[in-house]
């Protein structure tokens, strides 16, 4: 068991960490200035052994081991990627898997949900995996069998949530979702829009990145249905300079492709296809234009795994007072945003 003793002390640039042994009552502290990875002291109360780690995720657990969801997207933050090795580990697998379908379909992912959403759900389960050489040996057509591999935590033993990777309803996360089957091992595209990405915006520009999603809606037969796609932008490890499904003889343009499966339609199972955002904003149904004045589309969408977002924490709080909370509260790593700034 590992012990930590608060230590009731202004927060300043250099943070105290204050550590007992429980045998012996001895006590010491090590004040260092907050780094990138800042080191934690731990103290053994049965060996005495004392040793310091950076772990991955630092904010999954409260004082009292209840699950947290502090940045209230819903998923508990030990099961979202904190690292950017990760979430680039995490993106590369994904768009790969999902483009390797389009040369043969993996006869791993079920008829029954061979749809847009089916694609998205299967390539995120599979890129979670630890891919040895098992798993290489069933993926024929994977472009880069080099990616390395997410290091937090590996499907199906997914923190907290294990197989059920997709939440269904909305919400923060508390603990009851698990027993109410809030959370489910595939969505639809609306659930998934909804209650597992966030929302980026209608532009095509640098915040969109490989593995973020676009969403369209319309109307058939007096119902709403929604579509899902896959971004892909020249990723490393992807055949992103491949003639797409619509080969043709022009230079592929900077603005990237999509990966997306049709859906069954009537009689037909339908197909997953790969081309240019540009050759889709030739259709002649400009429902799928991907353009912002396109009321049909919805915009550029990021998966909650790969955003771990504090702003909720910074409503109505000074800068110094929103630090001085994430220092108390555990967020010790730089680069995330209080109130529009730097946690300093």
């Amino acid at each position: 068991m590992w012990i930590f003793t608060e230590y009731n002390q202004p927060i300043t640039d250099e943070l105290p960490i204050i550590l007992s042994n429980k045998n012996t009552n001895q006590k010491f502290s090590k004040v260092q200035p907050i780094t990138d990875q800042l080191p934690i002291l731990l103290s053994n109360k049965n060996t005495n052994q004392k040793f310091s780690e950076s772990p991955e995720n630092p904010f999954s657990k409260g004082f009292f081991g209840q699950i947290l969801d502090k940045d209230a997207d819903g998923f508990p933050d030990e099961a979202e990627l904190i690292t950017e090795d990760d979430r680039s580990s995490f993106r590369r697998w994904f768009v790969t898997i999902a483009e390797s379908q389009f040369y043969s379909l993996h006869n791993h992912w079920p008829d029954v949900r061979r749809d847009c959403t089916g694609l998205i759900c299967f390539a995120y389960k599979e890129a979670l995996k630890s891919h040895d050489k098992e798993w290489l040996n069933r993926f024929r057509y994977i472009t880069n069998p080099a990616i390395p591999d997410v290091r937090a935590f590996h499907y199906p033993d997914v923190p907290v949530i294990k197989t059920d990777l997709f939440r269904t309803l909305p919400g923060p996360f508390v603990e009851k979702d698990l027993e109410n089957g809030v959370f489910q091992p595939v969505a639809t595209a609306k659930v998934l829009m909804q209650y597992n990405c966030r929302f980026i915006g209608k532009e095509l520009d640098d915040s969109a990145a490989d593995g973020d999603l676009l969403f369209f809606r319309y109307d058939v037969d007096e119902k709403v249905v929604y579509h899902a796609m896959i971004l892909i932008r020249k990723l490393p490890g992807s055949r992103g300079g491949d003639r797409d499904d619509n080969d043709n003889d022009e230079e592929e343009e900077p603005d990237g492709l999509l990966v997306y499966h049709t859906g069954p339609e009537g009689s037909q199972t339908g197909e997953v296809r790969k081309l240019r955002i540009s050759t889709l904003n030739r259709h002649p149904d400009d429902i799928w234009h991907v353009k912002p004045g396109n009321p049909h589309f919805l915009g550029f969408f990021r998966l909650n795994i790969l955003e771990f977002n504090l702003v909720s924490l910074s409503v109505n709080r000074s800068s110094q007072d929103s630090r001085n909370l994430a220092l108390r509260e555990g967020f010790f790593q730089r680069g995330f945003y209080l109130n529009g700034g730097r946690i300093k």
